[in-house]
C-alpha cells in the first residue's frame, strides 16, 4: 500500500511539473512527460524510470526545466520512504546533477520526505555549483542604465559576469562582479562611463564563481542577444564664428589727425615768419615762439593720432552681445538635447539557454 502511495505521489509530481508546459504547444519533450505520467498512473515503475532517464539526458536549448523535472522524479523514485526500496547512492548521483543544474532547488511537496530532503542537502553541501538565472527579454533604459540578472550558488562565492562575443570580433567584456553571498544580482550595462561595452550581436553570457574557501571554480552560461543602437548625439558649438561680429568702434583716423596737426604746425611757422620783422623790432623773438608752438602742435597731433582708437559704435556692440547670447543658448540647447538622447536611449537583451 505504501508503495502504491509513493507512486501516486510521484505521479502527482509529474502532473504538477506538467502544468506550465500544458499551456504551450506540445513538443516531443511534452510527450515524454505525458508517457511518464501515464506509466506512473499504471504503476509501471520501470517504464516510468526509463522515460525519466530520457528527460535527464536531454540536451539543447530549452531543456533545463525538463531535465530538472526528470531528476526530481528519479531521485524520489530511487529514495522513497520505504527502506527496502531505497538506493541512496543512485539517488545521490541524480541529486548532485540536480544541484548542479539548479543550486537552490528543492523537492516538491507531496513526493518528498525528511530523508530525501536530508539527502538533497547533503548533495548540496558536497557540490559547488552556480546558476545564471535569466529568461525572456530585458530593456536597458538610458546610457547609464543596466539590467540585472540573478546568480545563485550552493555557497557564498565570488561572482564575475562576462560577455564573450559569438558573431562579433572582440575580446571578453567584463560586465560586473560581486561577492560574499549565496545569491546576488549582477548588472549588464551597454555603456560604462560613456564607453560602449556591448555592440549589437550575440554573446555567451557567462557567470564564473570562485569558492574563497576551497579555491574551486565553477560556471554557468546563457546566450544573450543584444540590440544596442548607436547613441545619437548633436554637435555642441565650440566657438562663435568671429566673422559674424561687427566692429564695436570705428576705424581710427591716425593719418588724418597727424596730417592736420602737421598742417597746423606748418601754418604756425609760416605765420611766425610773416610777422617776424615787427616782432624783432619790438624784441619779442616771434620766430622762436612760432617754431615752439608749431612743434607742440605737431607733437600733440602725433600723440593724438597714435592714441586714437576710433569712435564707439553702440549699435554694433549691442548686436554682438546678441550674437554671444545666441551662441550660449545654442550650446545649452545642444547639451540639453544630448542629455535627452542619453536618457531616452534604449537597448534590449534577450536570453536563451545555451545548448549543453
Amino acid at each position: 500500500m505504501r508503495k502504491l502511495m509513493n507512486r501516486v505521489a510521484i505521479a502527482t509530481l509529474v502532473l504538477a511539473a506538467l502544468l506550465p508546459v500544458a499551456s504551450s504547444a506540445q513538443t516531443p519533450m511534452d510527450e515524454l512527460l505525458r508517457r511518464a505520467r501515464e506509466a506512473l498512473n499504471n504503476l509501471e515503475y520501470e517504464r516510468a524510470d526509463s522515460i525519466a532517464r530520457s528527460l535527464v539526458t536531454a540536451t539543447g536549448p530549452g531543456t533545463r526545466a525538463y531535465r530538472t523535472t526528470g531528476l526530481q522524479i528519479l531521485a524520489a523514485a530511487l529514495y522513497p520512504d520505504e527502506q527496502w526500496a531505497q538506493k541512496p547512492d543512485s539517488a545521490r548521483k541524480y541529486l548532485t546533477q540536480l544541484v548542479r543544474l539548479s543550486p537552490d532547488v528543492s523537492m516538491p511537496d507531496g513526493v518528498t520526505w525528511p530523508g530525501l530532503d536530508s539527502l538533497l542537502e547533503d548533495a548540496r553541501r558536497r557540490t559547488f555549483a552556480v546558476r545564471l538565472d535569466a529568461a525572456g527579454q530585458d530593456t536597458i533604459l538610458g546610457v547609464d542604465g543596466s539590467v540585472r540578472v540573478r546568480v545563485v550558488a550552493t555557497r557564498p562565492a565570488r561572482f564575475r559576469l562576462v560577455a564573450e562575443p559569438i558573431d562579433l570580433a572582440g575580446t571578453v567584456v567584463h560586465l560586473d562582479s560581486a561577492s560574499g553571498r549565496v545569491e546576488m544580482e549582477l548588472a549588464i550595462p551597454v555603456f560604462r562611463e560613456d564607453v560602449r561595452l556591448l555592440e549589437s550581436g550575440r554573446y555567451r553570457l557567462r557567470v564564473i564563481a570562485d569558492d574563497p574557501v576551497s579555491d574551486l571554480r565553477t560556471e554557468d552560461l546563457m546566450i544573450a542577444t543584444v540590440v544596442a543602437p548607436q547613441l545619437r548625439r548633436v554637435s555642441i558649438p565650440v566657438v562663435l564664428d568671429s566673422t559674424q561680429l561687427l566692429p564695436e568702434r570705428s576705424a581710427p583716423r591716425r593719418w588724418r589727425n597727424g596730417a592736420i596737426g602737421m598742417g597746423l604746425g606748418f601754418v604756425t611757422v609760416l605765420a611766425g615768419s610773416v610777422v617776424g620783422s615787427s616782432n624783432e623790432l619790438s624784441g619779442l623773438g616771434g620766430d622762436g615762439r612760432a617754431y615752439w608752438m608749431a612743434g607742440a602742435l605737431a607733437t600733440g597731433a602725433v600723440l593724438g593720432a597714435l592714441l586714437d582708437s576710433g569712435a564707439s559704435l553702440p549699435e554694433n556692440a549691442e548686436y554682438n552681445r546678441g550674437l554671444h547670447r545666441g551662441f550660449a543658448e545654442s550650446v545649452r540647447d545642444a547639451q540639453e538635447e544630448n542629455r535627452r538622447l542619453r536618457d531616452t536611449y534604449r537597448a534590449t537583451v534577450r536570453y536563451e539557454e545555451a545548448g549543453k
